[in-house]
């Protein structure tokens, strides 16, 4: 069964763990990056982030070529975002339909 790993990360600490995921179980592995991506390191983009979240956005997002019929696992890694999933991700489900796929979820949430 192939397996892709699909994930947003900001910070880099969900992408350091879907390397590691990746290594392990020998997946394909796609980053989802936003096409307008805030670059700012500040409160400014903590609060961005949750305004995305709050309002459901759908950010666009870079394009990418993965044909996910060939895909049985779709492992979706995010970092957690007040609660729920960065919006990327909410792109990426809005624009794929994973019928009779496995799906598997990591977070990454620091302590």
């Amino acid at each position: 069964m192939k397996s892709l790993i699909v994930y947003c990360s900001y910070e880099g600490n969900t992408e350091q763990l879907a390397n590691y995921i990746k290594e392990e179980i020998g997946a394909d592995i796609l980053k989802l990056v936003v096409e307008k991506e805030k670059k700012i390191k500040s409160l400014f983009r903590f609060i961005w982030g949750g305004i995305q979240v709050y309002m459901t956005k759908e950010p666009k997002l870079r394009e990418y070529n993965v044909d996910l019929s060939k895909y049985d696992n779709i492992i979706i890694g995010r970092p957690c975002w007040f609660e729920t999933f960065a919006p990327p991700i909410r792109t990426f489900l809005s624009n794929n339909k994973l019928k009779n796929k496995n799906i598997y979820l990591f977070v990454m949430v620091e302590t």
